[in-house]
Order: structure tokens, then sequence, then C-alpha cells
């Protein structure tokens, strides 16, 4: 969000690695203007959750409405991480069955190109919510991880157990989306949205486990800001 005092909503933008000037919401608040790439409330543009059980090709491009619940797109998500001259950090809203709210903020962010399967880079951690990206065992950290999805398996281990379960992929035979999964890990914000009277006892749900263990999460929104170094 190059001006910090714009209104939040929906910009065309184009940071200088993106290919063509795409839209994404801008959000304004006190520390200035975020950059949305990923919201999950169970509204997409028709009012319906939006399906986050997509293929690599999907979550290269983005699906989803801007304005709504939407996944922007690796592609642009590099080309905001990935500005030269200014850093980024990136900060993960949140809300609980309970209706409590959580956040997590990284120092600094970025993510590499395809060619490198977008791994993920973080700084340090600040928040009320854990580091659910490092999670809690050292085999469940998912910096420095590939994305993977259904289609294309990067993750981190060739048996991935979670639940005292062996599984071969983690995006495929246990959550059905994308992420950077390494031993699968805590974090898994991309997972089957369930509504407050059903979010219990998920597997395949929208997790930031260091934060909340058991419930699927009612809202995430995880947003990138980039300033002049």
């Amino acid at each position: 969000m190059a001006n910090p005092n714009a209104a939040s909503g929906v910009y065309l933008i184009k940071p200088e690695k993106a290919t063509k000037p795409f839209k994404a919401f801008c959000e304004k608040r006190e520390d200035g203007g975020w950059t949305v790439f990923q919201r999950r409330n169970g509204k997409g543009e028709d009012g319906k959750p939006v399906t986050f059980r997509k293929f690599w090709d999907d979550y290269k491009r983005g699906f989803g409405h801007t304005a709504h619940e939407h996944w922007l797109g690796l592609d642009r998500i590099y080309a905001l991480s990935q500005q030269t001259g200014k850093v980024c950090q990136l900060r993960v809203d949140m809300m609980n069955c309970k209706e409590e709210t959580g956040y997590a903020l990284y120092g600094t962010f970025k993510i590499d190109n395809e060619r490198e399967f977008y791994q993920l880079h973080l700084g340090n951690f600040t928040g009320n919510a854990g580091d659910a990206f490092r999670g809690e065992e050292e085999s469940g950290d998912q910096t420095g991880c590939s994305f993977s999805t259904y289609d294309k398996d990067n993750d981190g281990c060739e048996i991935c157990v979670r639940g005292g379960q062996a599984f071969s992929s983690c995006a495929r035979d246990l959550y059905g989306s994308g992420w950077w999964f390494s031993n699968c890990g805590m974090a898994n914000l991309n997972g089957d949205w369930h509504p407050k009277e059903e979010c219990e006892g998920w597997l395949a749900g929208v997790y930031w486990e260091t934060w909340d263990y058991v419930n699927s999460l009612l809202f995430s929104e995880i947003k990138v800001k980039c300033t002049a170094l």
C-alpha cells in the first residue's frame, strides 16, 4: 500500500517484479498500510465459503475475490515480498470460535520464486498467538519450507506423522490444501473452513495451533507491509 493515508479497500498495484498490475485488498492500520494476500471467513463473493482444496496452478495464480475470501496468488506474493530497497513484515490476524482475537507478527518476510517452490523465509516473531510457523518441535518448523499442494508434494517429510498417524503427503493425504508444510507442522490457515457451530475437532481445519490447538478458526487474514530500508 504505497499511500498509508488511503482508505482500506481494493486497489490496483504493480510491484516491480510483477508482470502486470493486479488488484489487492489494502488495509489501513495505525502502523501504516498492509496488503492482504489471504482471507478466511467463510464468505466468498457469492456469500458461500471458498474452497481452498486447490491445485498448484490455482495457488500460483490466486483465487477468490480480493474484497472477500481469497488467496492472492504465489507469484503476486513473491512480487510483493521481493521489492528492491525494501524490507517486508508479515502479520497474521485471527479469530477463534469463542470470538477471541489473536495475532502473529514477523519482523521480516519473503518467499522465493517458483523455481525455488516459493520457499518461505521469516524473521523474529512477536504477538499473542504464538509462533505456529516454527511450532514446538524442530521437525515442524515451516520456515525454509517449500510450498506444497495436492498435486505437488514439497513437504519436509517422506513419511509425515500427525496425531499418531503416518501420511506420505501433508497436502494430499491430510489437508487437501496448499501450504508451507514441514512435517505438516502447527500452522495451516488454508485448510477447510468450518462455521462456529461446527468448528471443533476437525483434522483438516483452519489452524494456528500455538494459539488454539483444538478448534478450526473462524477468521484469518495474512498481510504484508513493505517499507524502505
